[in-house]
This record gives structure tokens, C-alpha cells and sequence, in this order.
């Protein structure tokens, strides 16, 4: 707030609210969400904060570093042995090392021992996963809710497995569960999930 003051902006506490939400507090979004603000008189527009991404971020790592972090995008926030599930090459200590010493915007967190991304960065990166083709969001989503299933994580992999129309791994993750994840709250979401299923594959199970 005192920051945008010293600029010139008088903020109301629903804008520092939803700055703070949004930014979490980092300066380069802040300064270009100010600089569009300047322009259209609104802080709407937050093309800019991605287009700073990928130009100050994203492009240089290479593409094996690329191709590492699509395939990691699917999570919030990981752990080393979710990196080198999803990775399968022997170096995912050396890029993880790299990408968090490069930016602040992948961070170690030594209690929980997981990597996080920051919201921006994640938001960035989906984007950037929808680009691809259909055959490797197949491949990743499909990678990434059997990770949930392997871990016992039952309605994330129900999710992941639907996301990727992958109806054979979703009706297999309820049989494994046997229902036992299943509460009123999925209700909604267990009803779509078998109106959406394919009739054959239901005969299957």
C-alpha cells in the first residue's frame, strides 16, 4: 500500500487485498500490474506479468528444464520423489537445483521438504502445458493421477483420471477405494463422473 502511495496510487483495502492475494508480495507483478494500472486505469489486465515470465524466466532455462517443469505442473507443490516420478531421467536433482537458484519463484521448504511453486509461475506453466498436444497432456495427466493413486490419494486420482478422459484408471481407483473416499461433498462429482463414462467401459467394471 505504501509502496503503490509512494507512486502515486491511493489504494481502497479490497485492491491491497486482492494485490497481495495475486502477487504474494512480488515486486516485479507488482510494479508491472502498477505500470498497466498507469495505462488503462484498472488492474484487470495481467498479460504483462506473464509476458515478464516468459521472457525473464521461462525462455532462458532450456528444454529439458522446460519439458521438466510441464511435466511438473500438474501439482501445487511437490516432493522429490514426486520430481523424479514424473521425470524419469537420473538428474532431477541437478535441474531442481537450477530452478531454484534461478528464481524465486520455485521455492525449498525445508519442514515439509516439498518444492513450491509460486501462484503466478504455476498459473504460467498450465498455460504453457495447454500448448502442447493432446497425446503428451494425455501422457502427463494420466502420469500424474497415477502418482495420487500410487500414494492412496483416491479423489485426486479420481480427478486426475477423469481430467484426462481416462475412464478405465478413474472406475479402477473407485474399485480400489471401495467407496471409502466417497462422502457427500463428491456427490456431485461422483454422479458426472459415471453420466460422462463411456457405456462399454462401464460393462467392463
Amino acid at each position: 500500500k505504501k509502496y503503490y502511495k509512494m507512486c502515486g496510487i491511493t489504494l481502497n483495502e479490497l485492491e491491497v487485498k486482492k494485490l497481495n492475494a495475486y502477487t504474494e508480495g512480488w515486486i516485479g507483478a507488482l510494479y508491472l500490474l502498477m505500470m498497466n494500472y498507469h495505462r488503462e486505469g484498472s488492474f484487470k489486465t495481467a498479460e504483462n506479468i506473464y509476458k515478464l515470465l516468459e521472457e525473464a524466466i521461462y525462455k532462458p532455462f532450456s528444454e529439458e528444464i522446460k519439458q521438466f517443469l510441464l511435466g511438473i505442473s500438474m501439482f501445487d507443490s511437490f516432493t522429490l520423489d514426486q520430481a523424479r516420478y514424473m521425470w524419469p531421467k537420473d538428474n532431477v536433482k541437478e535441474i531442481l537445483a537450477e530452478i531454484v537458484n534461478k528464481n524465486a519463484l520455485v521455492k525449498y521448504d525445508l519442514q515439509s521438504k516439498t518444492y513450491q511453486f509460486h501462484n503466478i509461475f504455476t498459473k504460467f506453466l498450465r498455460d504453457e502445458f495447454e500448448n502442447n498436444s493432446y497425446e503428451y497432456k494425455q501422457q502427463v495427466l494420466v502420469q500424474t493421477a497415477d502418482w495420487y493413486l500410487k500414494e492412496g490419494d483416491y479423489l485426486a486420482a479420481m480427478n486426475g483420471y477423469f481430467i484426462a478422459k481416462d475412464f478405465h484408471g478413474l472406475l479402477f481407483t473407485i474399485e480400489t477405494d471401495k467407496g471409502h473416499s466417497i462422502h457427500n461433498e463428491q456427490k456431485e462429482d461422483f454422479i458426472n463422473y459415471f453420466e460422462s463414462c463411456p457405456q462399454t467401459i462401464k460393462n467392463s467394471h
